[in-house]
């Protein structure tokens, strides 16, 4: 009989859906990753199946995928008209659909990013391109039938590396201010006075950032906001910064990983322990680090490098167990013919979710979500620039 600890049996209903030790993607010679000292079962077999058709959106860039209620939802910028689409998945039709009656936003759009309250309502912020990159909002309401504005702008200044998120119906977005140095500011919606309040300075990195990446924790009172960030001032490290209701500070030390960093994703899991993944340019590789705060040092999860070998457009998510969280990455893939590859990690080692290069064709951008232990990606593929969903 093989012993399962506690640790994995309160990974199991994510593992039975998501974790194939032993399993075949799409073809091709199964691969089995090192056990870990209890065992996981060996008999999973499921595979990446396809959400829909694969050919729903024409070109696009700025990929985000939520997903609400089990239903995937993906925003972008159609390569075609440069303007902001959202588009959920109709599981009756097998088919996805515009949200609203045409795109989301009327004007061409330079930046994107997407969020759902949990009550149905979206959320995107973006960057004007038609009124000189200012960053703006609109939300879709879960009982409406078109796209309304939040605000007149979020900013008189011109944004870059847009990212949102929202706490109950607090809709956060940060971005690079394209003025002076180029800093990081994070704002949020107030809807009383359909206004946009500062969260802290304006402005309150060291210098150039790029790569925003924004998180609100749960904290059970206001939400704890994090923004994580490719650091110019510290040598274009990674640097990740909280708010704790007066002022932004570091976590850890500025400009912490051992080389430049890009595709910086920053994530909080219940127990409010900051993640970061991202593209490490001295060791080329994704890696995935976690913060100690008894050490107050960045810790890398597992092995210093998630990858293989070379790695792009890392995305994560942190997933939540009664017991335990688990973070899962994806990437392109270049030991795979840069494909896409997904892994989850245990804290120790790292395991891949079906085949490493599971994707059919080289990917670039990509964006993972875990919804009742069911793992979706998008990603966008290389040769035709069009947005592929998959389910685990």
């Amino acid at each position: 009989m093989v012993r399962i600890s506690r640790y994995w049996k309160s990974l199991l209903p994510l593992l039975a859906l998501t974790v194939v030790i032993v399993s075949c993607s799409r073809g091709g010679t199964p691969v089995t990753p090192p056990a870990p000292a209890d065992p996981v079962p060996t008999n999973y077999s499921l595979a990446w199946k396809n959400v829909g058709e694969t050919d729903f959106s024409g070109p696009a860039s700025n990929l985000s995928l939520k997903v609400y209620s089990g239903v995937p939802y993906v925003a972008y910028i159609s390569l075609t008209d440069n303007k902001a689409y959202v588009m959920k998945y109709v599981e009756a039709n097998a088919s996805w659909e515009k949200v609203g009656e045409a795109e989301a936003t009327e004007s061409t759009v330079s930046s994107l990013s997407m969020a759902i309250d949990s009550t149905g309502n979206i959320y995107i912020a973006y960057a004007d391109a038609d009124n000189g990159d200012v960053p703006r909002a609109r939300m879709f309401s879960a009982l409406g039938s078109a796209w309304s504005d939040l605000g007149i702008s979020i900013s008189a200044k011109s944004a870059a590396f847009i990212s949102s998120d929202i706490f109950g119906d607090v809709f956060y977005v940060a971005y690079r201010e394209e003025a002076g140095s180029n800093p990081v500011t994070v704002k949020k919606y107030n809807s009383v006075g359909s206004s946009w309040d500062q969260v802290g300075a304006a402005g309150f990195s060291d210098g150039d950032v790029q790569y925003v990446s924004l998180h609100i924790f749960d904290d059970g009172a206001n939400g704890v906001p994090y923004v994580a960030y490719m650091d110019e001032a510290h040598g274009n490290k990674i640097t990740v910064m909280n708010f704790d209701g007066v002022g932004w500070s570091p976590v850890g030390a500025t400009g912490f990983s051992d080389g430049e960093a890009s595709y910086v994703t920053v994530a909080v899991d219940k127990n409010g322990v900051p993640y970061v993944s991202y593209r490490d340019a001295s060791l080329l590789k994704a890696v995935s680090m976690k913060y100690n705060a008894g050490s107050n040092v960045w810790k890398a999860v597992g092995s210093n490098g998630v990858s293989d070998g070379d790695a792009a457009y890392v995305s994560m998510f942190v997933y939540n167990t009664a017991l335990n969280t688990a973070p899962i990455i994806c990437y392109q893939d270049a030991e795979h013919e840069n494909k896409l590859t997904t892994k989850i990690g245990d804290g120790t080692a790292w395991f891949a979710m079906g085949l490493p290069g599971l994707s059919n064709n080289p990917v670039k951008e990509t964006s993972i979500f875990v919804y009742d232990a069911n793992s979706f990606v998008a990603y966008i593929e290389d040769a035709t620039d069009e947005i592929k969903v998959e389910k685990f």
